[in-house]
């Protein structure tokens, strides 16, 4: 059986923004061995596949089915397919064991180089006072390694540290079809999704307890200006469904929302255990930040991703 990988960073142009639409689609990328007898007629390479293969679609029917299960509302499956109606490939792309290595041994080359003292001295020096505070040690959650996949070449296009897309590719995979035997075992098996949910539910409890926290993470807040506003405002639901079928209180707010009063980080009058940051302020310098800002330098409160994380890889 093939590994099944997602990409969850692809919201970041893949050439100069004048040129493209912000967001690309949402694509499914397969991972196929060599060797594989997929399917005759389309082909065990990737290359092959990628040229001959349309045995594996997006089933819309199954990707409304998913919204309206996920979000439990239909006017929000509909808010989705109004605010994104192009976000989601209809085709997967097949990507050879052998490149995926090159990709892996890229990131990996980053991660070690990022993690120099030499580097992180290089890095801070030029960047904000606020990127030198310690984040208690949190690492920042959704690194996206942007690559751009050419027959011949590999290009990491830029590293984002607050990437989009993780709970769009639950849905991606809940909704793939394949019309004939010979190509099922290149679709995300039924168990796929669910286990990546609570991969990312491992990921902020990690966040959480690195920083040094004992008790158990209750309330979390998704943030960015104006919410409701943003391209991937649906997501943001998502994330919230995601965190509250885990028991953890979710709210998403605009940074203006916040508020720091006797050492606490409070929404709606409510104490903030952690933030998952979705600005694009990455140096929290705007006025708005005040709150979380104050927050974040006083160590009651775990955001991620932080402005160090952002700083150390720009």
């Amino acid at each position: 059986m093939p590994t099944t990988t997602l990409t969850y960073a692809l919201e970041k142009c893949l050439a100069e923004p004048k040129e493209v639409t912000p967001f690309e689609p949402v694509c499914l990328i397969l991972e196929v061995p060599v060797t594989a007898s997929s399917s005759r007629k389309c082909g065990t390479t990737a290359a092959a596949l990628n040229e001959a293969c349309f045995c594996v679609s997006l089933d819309q029917v199954a990707l409304t089915n998913a919204l309206s299960e996920q979000l439990g509302n239909p006017e929000l499956s509909e808010l989705l397919k109004s605010r994104c109606p192009h976000v989601f490939a209809a085709r997967p792309v097949f990507v050879s064991p052998s490149r995926l290595r090159q990709v892996r041994e890229v990131i990996q080359a980053i991660e070690r180089t990022v993690s120099l003292p030499a580097w992180r001295e290089h890095a801070l020096d030029s960047a904000p006072p606020i990127a030198q505070h310690n984040p208690r040690r949190a690492r920042g959650v959704f690194f996206g390694y942007d690559f751009h996949l050419d027959e011949d070449k590999l290009g990491l296009i830029e590293i984002n540290t607050n990437a989009g897309g993780a709970m769009l590719n639950v849905l991606l995979a809940r909704a793939q079809r394949s019309c004939c035997s010979g190509v099922v075992g290149l679709s995300p098996g039924q168990e796929w999704p669910g286990g990546f949910e609570q991969s990312i539910l491992h990921m902020f409890a990690q966040e959480w307890s690195a920083s040094g926290e004992q008790r158990p993470l209750t309330r979390v807040v998704i943030l960015d200006e104006s919410p409701q506003a943003q391209y991937l405002y649906p997501e943001f639901l998502l994330f919230q469904r995601l965190f509250e079928s885990a028991g953890i209180d979710c709210l998403i707010a605009d940074p203006a929302d916040l508020a720091f009063h006797n050492e606490c980080l409070l929404v709606d009058g409510k104490p903030v255990d952690l933030v998952y940051n979705r600005l694009t302020d990455f140096y929290l310098e705007g006025d708005n930040c005040s709150a979380l800002r104050s927050a974040y330098l006083a160590d009651v409160v775990t955001v991620t991703p932080h402005p160090q994380a952002y700083a150390c890889c720009r």
